[in-house]
């Protein structure tokens, strides 16, 4: 039965050879005719192009693990910097009636700054914070002081709490207490206390928290996600599947962004096939124009 198909549709493709060779000679001759420029326009449009339907299709399809060292990561570092430093103020503000008072030492709350942020791999965030305080007792000697404490949070947040306009996160502080002794030790657990505590009029807890809205939780988790390579999750985005674009169009395949999901890897092997495509028929319209010249002269 299959036999007989398979005879039929051979005897109809021979019967018709001289028609389909017509019809790619008339397909030939007509893309041979236009103007290259024309190909090489359809060639630059598609790099921003597929750019575009990289970002709309495949977001969060693409790995970049050299982001974190572009200079748009820089300001990502700042901005969460600037982030968690305005958390803590709020802290304070939320503890505004409350002696923030250590030993001889009170807290000077608008001294405090956040930086040396750092994460190797994207599962916890470190962070140094700097705080003075000036003296409250009658001696003599130095009349403030300053702390310097590294703290790290986990990716994973311990819980949320819901309101009506507002998502609260709540993540708690960890510091590292095997390298302080003694009377040093003390001051920074009350530290750790004074800079993290809540209002106990506010909710309960049984740890020092940093407490996150929806925008700071956004800048915190973009900020991880990128240290683990999302290319969607660091600043410049646009401009980096820009630049994807066009090493794919080029058939460069420099490899450092990296197709992870099925779409992504679908649309760039498209791009590539028809990047190739473009480039064969400029080239084979610039040779038929050559030889047109040629023969006319």
């Amino acid at each position: 039965m299959f036999s007989h198909y398979f005879r039929k549709i051979s005897t109809w493709l021979i019967t018709q050879r001289s028609n389909l060779c017509v019809i790619l000679t008339r397909l030939t001759l007509f893309l041979s005719r236009v103007h290259p420029f024309l190909y090489l326009f359809i060639y630059l449009i598609a790099i921003p192009s597929f750019a575009i339907i990289f970002m709309v299709f495949a977001p969060h399809g693409f790995n970049a693990p050299y982001a974190r060292y572009e200079p748009s990561a820089l300001e990502d570092t700042e901005s969460l910097a600037s982030c968690l430093q305005a958390v803590l103020y709020r802290s304070f503000n939320d503890r505004a009636g409350q002696d923030l008072v250590i030993g001889k030492w009170k807290i000077n709350p608008s001294s405090l700054r956040v930086d040396d942020i750092q994460s190797s791999d994207g599962k916890q965030l470190t962070f140094r914070v700097r705080i003075s305080a000036d003296g409250i007792a009658e001696y003599t000697g130095a009349k403030s002081y300053g702390w310097g404490i590294v703290v790290t949070v986990p990716e994973r947040a311990p819980f949320k709490t819901y309101f009506p306009n507002r998502v609260e996160t709540y993540r708690t502080p960890i510091v590292d207490l095997s390298k302080y002794t003694g009377s040093s030790k003390n001051e920074t657990m009350r530290l750790i206390e004074v800079i993290f505590g809540l209002d106990k009029e506010k909710i309960v807890t049984l740890a020092p928290s940093l407490i996150l809205n929806d925008q700071e939780e956004l800048i915190f988790q973009r900020y991880l996600r990128g240290i683990k390579g999302d290319a969607t999750s660091v600043s410049g985005y646009k401009s980096r599947m820009f630049y994807l674009s066009a090493v794919v169009i080029t058939t460069l395949g420099l490899g450092d962004i990296i197709p992870m999901t099925m779409q992504a890897r679908l649309l760039v092997a498209t791009e590539a096939v028809f990047g190739v495509v473009i480039a064969g028929l400029f080239l084979n319209a610039l040779a038929y124009r050559a030889s047109k010249l040629h023969n006319g002269a």
